[in-house]
C-alpha cells in the first residue's frame, strides 16, 4: 500500500500473470511488496529489492462458490481463517443519506423556546455543496442527535454530536406525507420549503427516484432500523475495523432520542445492549480485523462497509451461552475503560482468546492474526 512504483500515480498497483485458455487454480501465490527504505524512480532492480520487503501470501475467492467475489489474501499458515468466513446471521446497514444536502438537514440548536420549539441554524458550510444560512424555529419532533465518522473510535464515542432533521417515514422509506407534515409540524415544513430548490436539485439517482415517488425532502437509507434504541456502529472507511456501541441520548431540548449515524457509518441494530456488546466484541477482535483486511482495500471508502457481514460468520447472540455473555461483559468493560482513557490491552487479549475459541482457532493461529 505504501509502495508507489509509478511516478505521480497514487493508485495501488498489481501485476498478474495469466495463461490463456487455462483455468485458474486456487489458491494463487501472491507476493505483497512493501517499502522499508527510500525509493527513487532511477534505482536498479537490486537497489529496489534492498529497499523493499516481499511477503508471500495465498489468494483465493473469499466466497468459494463465487469466483467473482473479492480475493482473500493471507499467508498460507492463516488460511485456517476459512473457518471464520461465511454469511453472518446479522445484517449491517448504512446510516442516513441526505443525497448531498447535509447543509439543509444538519442543524445546531441555538435555543429552546418556552413552548418547547427550537431555534435552529443549519450547518450551511458543511459538505461540498454550500447552502444559504438560515435561522428558523422548528418543532423538536423530528430532530435527532446525529453522529459523524469523526465521533467513532474503537470502544468509544468522542466529541460533540450535531442534530439532524429526519423527515422520513421509516415504514414507507420516503418522506412523510406533505399534508401530514404541514399539519403536524408546520414550522419544520416551512423550514424545508426554504430549501426546496436545493433539495429538488440533488444529483443522487436514488434520492431523485425517491422524490419522484414522494415529497421533495425525501432521504435515503432511513428505516425503522435507523431509530433502533441500540446499535453497534463503525466507520466504513479506513484500514482497521473499529466499532463501538451507541444508544440513545436524553436531552432537555429534544427529549430522549436514539442516536442516528451518518451515511459513511455502518451499524447493526439491536434491541438490547447485551447483544450489541457481544457483537462489538467480535467486530473489534483481531480475528475479525484480519478477515476484513484480507479482502478489503485498506484506506478505501468501502473498506468496512455493510458487505463485511457477508463474509464474517457471526452467530446470533445467545444470552445462555457463557462465552457470548462473557464477550458482552468484556465489551462493556472496554467501553468503560476507553471512556476514562485507560488501557484496554488486557481486555482486548481476553476478547481475542474467547473469539478464537468460538471459531476453533489455536493460540498459535490467534497470535498470527495480531
Amino acid at each position: 500500500m505504501d509502495l508507489r512504483p509509478f511516478e505521480d500515480a497514487s493508485n495501488q498497483t498489481a501485476v498478474v500473470v495469466l495463461t490463456k485458455n487455462e483455468p485458474t487454480s486456487y489458491p494463487v501465490p501472491y507476493v505483497l511488496w512493501g517499502k522499508k527504505g527510500n525509493l527513487t524512480f532511477d534505482m536498479s532492480l537490486e537497489e529496489v529489492k534492498a529497499a523493499t520487503t516481499r511477503s508471500s501470501l495465498m489468494a483465493e475467492p473469499v466466497d468459494r462458490q463465487d469466483t467473482t467475489s473479492p480475493w482473500f489474501t493471507l499467508p498460507r499458515s492463516l488460511l485456517v481463517l476459512r473457518s471464520v468466513v461465511g454469511p453472518s446471521q446479522y445484517r449491517a446497514r448504512a446510516g442516513s443519506y441526505t443525497g448531498g444536502a447535509n447543509g439543509v438537514y444538519w442543524v445546531r440548536i441555538l435555543e429552546r423556546e418556552r413552548d418547547g420549539n427550537l431555534l435552529v441554524e443549519n450547518l450551511f458550510d458543511v459538505g461540498k455543496k454550500k447552502v444559504k444560512r438560515v435561522q428558523k424555529v422548528i418543532e423538536p419532533d423530528l430532530v435527532y442527535p446525529l453522529i459523524k465518522s469523526r465521533n467513532i473510535r474503537k470502544w468509544r464515542m468522542i466529541g460533540e454530536h450535531v442534530y439532524a432533521l429526519h423527515v422520513q417515514d421509516p415504514e414507507k422509506r420516503i418522506g412523510y406525507d406533505e399534508h401530514w407534515l404541514k399539519r403536524t409540524c408546520p414550522k419544520t415544513y416551512a423550514y424545508l420549503r426554504e430549501f426546496e430548490d436545493v433539495l429538488r436539485a440533488r444529483s443522487s439517482n436514488v434520492v431523485r427516484q425517491l422524490m419522484e415517488d414522494g415529497p421533495f425532502y425525501s432521504m435515503y437509507a432511513v428505516g425503522k432500523e435507523t431509530f433502533s434504541p441500540c446499535k453497534v456502529t463503525w466507520v466504513s472507511m479506513g484500514s482497521k475495523l473499529a466499532a463501538c456501541v451507541t444508544g440513545s441520548i436524553q436531552e432537555k431540548a429534544i427529549g430522549e432520542k436514539p442516536i442516528v449515524p451518518e451515511h459513511v457509518l455502518m451499524f447493526i441494530p439491536c434491541e438490547k445492549e447485551s447483544e450489541a456488546h457481544y457483537l462489538c466484541a467480535i467486530l473489534n477482535s483481531s480475528i475479525a480485523n484480519k478477515i476484513v483486511q484480507s479482502y478489503s482495500i485498506k484506506g478505501g471508502k468501502s473498506f468496512a462497509s455493510a458487505h463485511i457481514l457477508e463474509f464474517l460468520n457471526i452467530k446470533k447472540f445467545d444470552p445462555k451461552n457463557e462465552i457470548h455473555k462473557e464477550l458482552s461483559q468484556l465489551s462493556r468493560l472496554a467501553h468503560n475503560l476507553a471512556a476514562k482513557d485507560s488501557p484496554v490491552d488486557d481486555v482486548q487479549r481476553k476478547i481475542d482468546r474467547l473469539v478464537a475459541k468460538i471459531y476453533g482457532l489455536t493460540a498459535k493461529e490467534l497470535a498470527a492474526t495480531a
